[in-house]
């Protein structure tokens, strides 16, 4: 979806005007002819400040659902009360005080945070904005509004948003869960990305309808519970540098790196798995997770291919930045579609001649791109695959190849 950057040219094409971004430096109100952009879904107000003024004709766009609202970086500036007469029931806060929001707090649904006043406003958005299904927060970097280290603190008081079905913390310098974090039991999705974890909260496994779950980028977690093995209706599962301290392993290197703990291969319903820069030594603790159909081992320390023979689901493959050089286990992959071996020591791709589903492959920074063409041959035949990436090897070369395999 097209965001016009300026009123003048949404107004221009005010059929096709989804999306609005307004810079409001300077601005001194926003004006009626607003109401012309009647097909208005999503605006975006940019450095609004005190004195803006919003035309009572916002309230009136039949279909506005989503505004955004980015103050100052270390101010705190009111939102503009007109906003409140506006059925808007996404609201994105960007250097904005959550207190500023209550007068919405019916309303909202969507909730998306991005300042450093959030260590003190995740309180008031527990206790007062209970109708919430999707809540985001990003901590920038977990520094408060003075630039000191701050640590995010979830209250019990989140047991109120019991409607939640999806929340995402990021760089917060969240460690603990709360119990009563387990109440929650409409969550489907969890998203918690570089935050300072030093182990798997349990209150994670006690979410009765936990789908989707990212918990990336915890470099200080070295075990991962028995508890995690009764997390049936668990699909996805993202624990990106969240083991072995998220290295990145080098073939020169001697370190030794631990086994992915055996209680990931229990969970017998993961439908996509990323455990890349995880430094795994090997893949065999995975075998058993046969229902697998996306799969990522990027920055992995191990060689050989064959435990992945078992996940005959396996439809997405990500091997990048490893030491892979034999891929011939891939072979009895018939379903895999796309498969990422760039900055492997792969050359040799005949293995890979029989999966008739293939539709993309990167081969890019390894002995195969060397010579994409000749690296390139053996796979002329297969029906589907039409994206091939490779150093200085375009989608137009490798369709020419196979035309003229085609005569």
């Amino acid at each position: 979806m097209k965001v016009f950057q300026s009123l003048d040219d949404a107004l221009e094409h005010a059929t096709d005007a989804h999306a609005l971004r307004l810079n409001c430096k300077g601005l001194d109100r926003i004006p009626d002819d607003i109401a012309r952009l009647e097909e208005l879904r999503s605006l975006s107000l940019v450095g609004i400040h005190g004195d803006l003024e919003v035309s009572r004709a916002l309230g009136e766009l039949p279909h506005l659902a989503a505004i955004s609202v980015e103050g100052p970086k270390d101010a705190s500036v009111p939102l503009p009360s007109r906003l409140f007469e506006t059925a808007v029931t996404d609201l994105k806060l960007k250097n904005v005080r959550v207190n500023h929001a209550l007068p919405m707090a019916e309303q909202l649904t969507h909730l998306r945070l991005a300042s450093h006043f959030i260590f003190d406003d995740i309180d008031l958005v527990c206790e007062h904005l209970t109708g919430l299904v999707y809540l985001e927060v990003w901590g920038h970097f977990a520094r408060d509004i003075d630039g000191q280290r701050s640590h995010l603190v979830i209250p019990p008081a989140v047991e109120h948003l019991e409607r939640l079905e999806e929340i995402e913390v990021v760089s917060a310098g969240l460690a603990e869960l709360p119990v009563e974090f387990a109440r929650l039991d409409n969550l489907q999705t969890v998203r918690l990305r570089n935050n300072a974890f030093d182990h798997f909260p349990l209150t994670l496994t006690e979410l009765p309808k936990l789908e989707s779950l990212e918990f990336a980028q915890m470099k200080q977690v070295t075990a991962y519970p028995a508890e995690m093995a009764t997390m049936e209706k668990l699909r996805r599962l993202d624990l990106e540098g969240s083991w072995n301290h998220g290295d990145l392993p080098s073939s020169w290197a001697q370190a030794e790196y631990a086994e992915l703990p055996e209680v990931i291969g229990e969970l017998h319903n993961l439908e996509a798995l990323d455990v890349g820069q995880c430094a795994l030594p090997s893949l065999a603790p995975l075998s058993p997770l046969t229902e697998l159909r996306e799969l990522s081992v990027s920055w992995g320390a191990f060689e050989d291919l064959s435990p992945l023979e078992s996940l005959q689901a396996l439809e997405v493959l990500s091997l990048d930045d490893g030491w892979v050089e034999d891929i011939s286990p891939l072979a009895k992959l018939e379903r895999l579609r796309v498969l990422d071996i760039l900055q492997t020591n792969v050359e040799d791709l005949t293995p890979l001649a029989g999966l008739d589903h293939l539709e993309s492959l990167d081969i890019q920074g390894t002995p195969a791109d060397d010579d994409p063409a000749a690296s390139l041959e053996p796979l002329l035949r297969l029906p589907k695959l039409e994206k091939v990436h490779a150093t200085d090897f375009s989608d137009e070369a490798w369709t020419a190849l196979v035309d003229a395999q085609r005569g």
